[in-house]
């Protein structure tokens, strides 16, 4: 499989995206499976642990690749988050213009919250009392790229964000 993501992201990482060409790969987690980041659940699952306070960034979904990833059964084929990136890879070879399933955008003033991992992996973070999954950019991957900044690749190696709805609201 590493072979074959490699082959793929650097047939990608060329022409007409010469920003990121000789970019490596950021491998995606073989550990954790893709479902809870597609449709994650609205709350922890099972125990919950404290990891560390981090700072907040702000993401959105890639909506030109949101059709074919809402079409994936994952209760018929269960995928790993690296197996849905060489999905994502693949898909690029038939015409999609991204492997990216979200968009990082590194805020100028983040918030600092602390970061808990449920027994499925997922990170979540408390907002006025309400659990919000917050996603790593470390467990995802190059199945998140950067907007607003030189690259697509270029996304600070810890960095956590929070999905919204609408990606004006990221730059009000």
């Amino acid at each position: 499989m590493l072979d074959e993501l490699n082959f793929l992201w650097a047939r990608y990482s060329t022409e007409p995206y010469l920003e990121i060409k000789s970019t490596e790969l950021r491998l995606a987690s073989r550990r954790f499976q893709a479902k809870y980041f597609v449709t994650p659940p609205v709350q922890p699952t099972g125990e919950v642990r404290m990891l560390s306070n981090i700072e907040i960034h702000y993401g959105w979904q890639c909506q030109v690749n949101a059709d074919w990833v809402r079409e994936l059964d994952f209760t018929l084929k269960p995928l790993s988050l690296r197996q849905l990136q060489l999905e994502a890879l693949r898909e690029t070879l038939c015409g999609a213009d991204f492997p990216y399933l979200w968009w990082f955008h590194k805020s100028k003033n983040p918030k600092i919250r602390t970061v808990y991992e449920d027994n499925l992996g997922v990170s979540f973070i408390k907002l006025d009392g309400v659990w919000q999954v917050v996603y790593s950019c470390k467990k995802l991957g190059s199945l998140v790229g950067s907007q607003g900044s030189t690259n697509y690749e270029s996304i600070p190696a810890n960095a956590y964000f929070v999905v919204v709805e609408n990606e004006s609201v990221v730059h009000c």
